[in-house]
């Protein structure tokens, strides 16, 4: 197929004798026209705005008409049911899928007109989808979401938070769906997303925030609108080992063969791996281990974790720090845990900063106890602090942030039992001494 019959296919709707891509194309059109009611030539003519059709018209479009097949498949159940046995109760259960369509035909209809309006003023492929994703489908979906956590047995959830819910307003229908709602709320929408949406495109942030509310997938996401290399930093070995196999795509984000890691005894890591220690893509043999350690050394792979002093000691202009500069400018760097470094470190990491900004680098500092000394060094530097008790997002969205991490007791007594006989034997060797 040429490139201007791909053209044509993405910017109209055009068959093209390819019964397989034509089927494709029936099937779009079939969804658009069920859910938005446009006929051929309204699809064409919408069409002029492809972004807008692809990445806002029709994800809703495919989402709705999946959950309303899934309440026909569910009122088919019900009515072979009813045909195999016989009771009253039956009979009156049967009639709640149905309710349930209707609701969701209204309520699909509802949003498709807020939607409709919304999309006028939106172009952007990304916030499209996030505007779409957010506010229509996952509001859409909520109400199914409810009644089958409602209908499941309490001991079939894995969520604590989803039993204790459960447990405290089992008696309450109304409470407990008013509960289940919030729940949702927080759940579909995190808090780094809102968060990222405040700050917007800066290439520049400090995001002070607690232990383990997620400061991590916050970068990451930056990271992914940056579209760039991923340079991410921590001090401590043992803690950039954590991270290598939390990022692996068994466990987490990424696949092996872009995730690197790189530190004084980093081999050790896909030595592991090789010998099946810890779970990776498929594993390594020897020859994989020294390539991944070279693909490391040379900073090739999209994601790589590393300790600082080998990605931020080139303001030293030691012998061949050229190799390492050149990838600056297409470098997203992650500063972790900058409390930990000590000041002659933090000193050689502001220069290295310096340099670069001045490549167009782009450059992320998380920490749960921000060193109040940085502050001006940095916002000198154009970096814009955020400390997320002082920012409107929605705080019951963070985890861990209520979190009490200190504590203080009087104890006014000895904090030890006195054994007598022990008190006893020590003076006595004393006096023997």
């Amino acid at each position: 197929m040429t490139l201007s019959q791909l053209n044509s296919i993405r910017n109209t709707i055009d068959f093209t004798g390819n019964w397989f891509i034509d089927i494709g194309i029936l099937g779009f059109a079939n969804v658009m026209e069920e859910v938005y009611g446009w006929d051929l030539d309204e699809l064409r003519g919408k069409l002029n705005e492809p972004e807008k059709v692809y990445y806002g018209y029709f994800p809703f479009a495919y989402f709705s008409k999946l959950l309303k097949d899934y309440i026909r498949s569910q009122e088919k159940k019900k009515n072979s049911k009813k045909e195999t046995e016989k009771e009253s109760t039956n009979v009156e259960n049967d009639a709640e899928p149905r309710k349930d369509f209707e609701h969701l035909t209204k309520k699909i209809m509802d949003l498709r007109s807020k939607l409709e309006q919304e999309l006028k003023s939106e172009n952007d492929k990304r916030r499209l989808f996030d505007l779409v994703w957010h506010k229509y489908i996952c509001e859409l979906y909520k109400d199914a979401w409810i009644k089958k956590i409602i209908e499941r047995k309490r001991d079939k959830l894995h969520d604590d938070e989803l039993k204790s819910i459960i447990e405290k307003e089992k008696h309450d229908e109304e409470k407990l769906k008013k509960d289940l709602a919030a729940l949702w709320e927080n759940k579909v929408q995190l808090w780094q997303e809102d968060l990222i949406r405040q700050v917007g495109n800066k290439n520049y942030l400090v995001l002070i925030a607690p232990t383990g509310s997620g400061k991590t997938e916050f970068a990451l996401m930056w990271a992914i609108q940056k579209g760039r290399k991923l340079v991410y930093t921590l001090p401590l070995r043992v803690a950039l080992n954590d991270m290598y196999s939390r990022f692996d795509e068994n466990r987490g984000y990424f696949n092996a063969n872009y995730l690197s890691i790189l530190h004084s005894t980093s081999f050790i890591e896909y030595v592991k791996v090789m010998r099946g220690v810890v779970s990776s893509g498929g594993g390594y043999d020897m020859l994989d281990v020294g390539t991944k350690q070279n693909i490391a050394r040379q900073f090739s792979s999209p994601v790589i974790l590393t300790t600082p002093d080998q990605v931020f000691l080139t303001s030293l202009k030691y012998y061949g720090f050229d190799k390492l500069i050149i990838i600056y400018p297409l470098c997203t760097f992650i500063i972790d845990e900058i409390q930990a470094y000590k000041p002659d470190m933090v000193a050689i990491v502001l220069k290295t900063i310096d340099v670069i900004q001045k490549l167009h680098g782009n450059v992320l500092v998380i920490t749960a106890t921000f060193p109040p000394y940085l502050k001006d060094f940095l916002e000198q530097r154009n970096f814009e602090i955020i400390d997320v008790k002082n920012s409107v997002v929605d705080k019951n969205k963070i985890k861990n942030y209520a979190l009490r991490r200190h504590r203080i007791k009087v104890v006014d007594k000895s904090l030890f039992k006195e054994d007598k006989k022990a008190v006893r034997r020590v003076k006595e060797n004393k006096k023997n001494c």
